[in-house]
């Protein structure tokens, strides 16, 4: 499904990042410092209109592992 507008925005041989991604992990991370919680709740959106985003994709990069 083309959306208008380019998916990937970081790409090499072996790792590609989602633009959708991006902003869902910002999002959670934004909410996360502002009320105390996550807002895991982006892929219930996304679901509804039968897509899927992942909102922690920066959990490994601030918990330490590789």
């Amino acid at each position: 499904m083309n959306n208008g507008y380019a998916r990937n925005c970081i790409t090499d041989a072996d790792y590609s990042v989602d633009l959708v991604d991006i902003i869902a992990s910002l999002y959670n991370l934004l909410h996360q410092e502002i009320t105390g919680e996550k807002y895991d709740y982006m892929f219930h959106w996304a679901n509804k209109i039968g897509s899927y985003v992942n909102e922690n994709i920066f959990d490994k990069i601030i918990g330490g592992s590789n």
